[in-house]
């Protein structure tokens, strides 16, 4: 009997033996990780020099006259490629094309292919010596969609391009032997990132989930004005199937309830919902800082992002970006008296 009649399922007439090369493969995945994950280790930067030095390890080819460890090291990028997400920091080490870099769960990959953005980086779409998108630039080279995405990306100044992985495969592998179901590789990311931010932020033990420590008004149904001299913003987000877009809004009032602004905008692609929420906020704080307002209660229904805030949530991913910028810019207004509250979804019909 054949080695991979012997390593077949014990239902498909095998006797369920693991796979060495499949076992390999994984160990070299591990090892192609660390290449990704700690491009400033020597390794990493003797492989980037010899094998790819205009690109990363999941652009790399295979090349001419390769030495057997990156010929087995490179087995592995085809098996990491679908779960690896790349997250802008300066943009000099992402390609522009072929590179899964926007942050949606539609298609992380540029739609257009033109022959001008062959082996340009990310940083290219950005203004000369700034870490700030050219907005005008991006507007022409791409479509809509993708211009928005691309726009909607925070970039915080001194940060490094990043990579983050996704570890679902084994759910994967269990809904197509039990349930015949296969998902595509786009929807396992998605779901993988979900999850890893739902985990983290369930694990912080810093951050305490009962109600009374996120808002004083314990198992409030009815909005409330704000106190004397203060106002109060209320923000919503929204995902929409068809066709894809995600949008956010929130309005400002003052302590006698009447309106002050409203603030709205609805951009193309999908994104997470977690990522949708903690747009809103960071947006709202940006409204706050500009304006030099003061005595600011920032409501939010989203008490996931909540948490993430106000404890010590971190993740590579654009999530965990947007986590942090919030949770700087609530620091830096804490003299001017910003809280962040939540509120039962209940409030959300009769504070209209």
């Amino acid at each position: 009997m054949s080695w991979s009649r012997l390593c077949a399922a014990k239902v498909q007439g095998g006797m369920g033996f693991k796979s060495l090369r499949d076992f390999n493969i994984a160990l070299l995945g591990n090892q192609a990780w660390r290449l990704l994950s700690s491009p400033d280790k020597l390794v990493s930067r003797v492989f980037k020099v010899r094998y790819y030095p205009n690109g990363s390890f999941l652009t790399a080819k295979l090349g001419s006259s390769p030495s057997y460890i990156w010929r087995s090291v490179y087995e592995a990028q085809s098996l990491l490629s679908p779960g690896i997400g790349c997250r802008v920091g300066n943009g000099q080490d992402i390609d522009i094309i072929n590179t899964p870099w926007l942050p949606t769960t539609a298609n992380p990959y540029i739609h257009i292919h033109s022959a001008s953005l062959e082996n340009q980086k990310v940083s290219s779409l950005m203004r000369v010596g700034e870490i700030v998108w050219d907005e005008d630039l991006i507007r022409d080279l791409f479509e809509d969609r993708d211009s928005e995405i691309i726009l909607f990306i925070p970039l915080p100044y001194g940060v490094n391009d990043s990579c983050y992985p996704i570890a679902i495969l084994h759910k994967n592998r269990n809904d197509i032997i039990w349930k015949q179901h296969a998902s595509g590789s786009q929807e396992l990311v998605n779901s993988a990132l979900s999850i890893l931010n739902q985990w983290k932020s369930v694990q912080d033990k810093s951050f305490d989930s009962s109600l009374g420590y996120i808002c004083p008004e314990v198992g409030q149904e009815q909005w409330h004005l704000p106190e004397s001299n203060s106002v109060k913003i209320n923000t919503d987000a929204a995902l929409f199937e068809n066709p894809s877009r995600h949008s956010y809004a929130f309005i400002i009032r003052n302590h006698y309830g009447d309106f002050v602004r409203a603030v709205t905008k609805c951009s193309v692609g999908r994104v997470a919902p977690e990522f949708a929420e903690a747009l809103r906020i960071r947006e709202a704080l940006s409204w706050i800082k500009n304006n030099q307002q003061s005595n600011v209660v920032l409501e939010t229904d989203c008490l996931q992002v909540v948490q993430m805030i106000r404890s010590s949530f971190s993740s590579l991913s654009y999530l965990g970006r947007l986590i942090v910028e919030c949770r700087t810019m609530m620091e830096e207004l804490s003299h001017k008296n910003v809280l962040l509250k939540f509120y039962a979804i209940l409030c959300n019909d009769l504070r209209e």
